[in-house]
């Protein structure tokens, strides 16, 4: 459903917030492609909070090291939608500031 993958996004994005170091590419690799896959969701914003969670995930405020690694190890379809989900919206996420939004105590219980 939308909210559990609401909740998943969230958790990605809070998890992978700075300062903490960026996770081994095989490890964001499955991880990834399930955020890809609901950029594609009707839902908006499910979307949004994917495309926040892909710029946290691949650390995209700090340069685009990750985002090449994990790149180069993408299927091609994986990788044609990250490039498209790149042009649409992660650069421009990129360079603001990441929220300041808490995530809710209820969900880490």
């Amino acid at each position: 459903s939308s909210d559990i993958r609401l909740v998943a996004e969230k958790m990605i994005w809070w998890a992978n917030k700075d300062p903490l170091p960026p996770l081994d590419p095989q490890a964001i690799k499955p991880i990834l492609k399930a955020l890809l896959d609901n950029t594609k969701d009707k839902n908006t914003v499910v979307r949004a909070y994917s495309d926040q969670a892909i710029v946290n995930l691949l650390k995209m405020r700090q340069g685009e090291e990750v985002f090449q690694s994990v790149s180069k190890i993408l299927d091609v379809a994986s990788l044609e939608v990250l490039s498209e989900c790149n042009r649409r919206s992660l650069k421009k996420l990129a360079s603001q500031a990441d929220s300041t939004e808490q995530v809710d105590d209820t969900i880490l219980t």
